[in-house]
């Protein structure tokens, strides 16, 4: 059986389609919330609600390198609600980029 492209990386930021498929959600900052609405990451996506001081975004995709990487991006607007494996990736990153630092 043929898979197109777009079945292959249907559930992918990125090429790297090895990992699981998951469910994302992300608090994003209000400043940077109108360019997810306007160019969303994936075709997933969907606003769930609106908070104080931002909006809570998810979507389903494959937690690899690229979706890592594109939320480092994104630093102080954007934090990782779930799933706890991969916030606690994020942050481990974060803790050994800032230790580049200290001498």
């Amino acid at each position: 059986m043929y898979l197109s492209k777009n079945d292959i990386f249907k559930d992918t930021i990125g090429i790297n389609f090895s990992e699981p498929v998951g469910r994302v959600v992300l608090w994003v900052s209000k400043h940077q919330y109108h360019y997810f609405d306007t160019l969303p990451l994936h075709a997933s996506q969907k606003t769930e609600r609106e908070t104080e001081n931002g909006f809570i975004i998810s979507f389903n995709v494959t937690l690899n390198y690229e979706l890592k990487q594109w939320i480092l991006h994104f630093g102080r607007h954007i934090k990782v609600i779930e799933p706890q494996s991969l916030k606690i990736e994020i942050i481990e990153e974060l803790k050994s980029n800032l230790s580049q630092y200290k001498n």
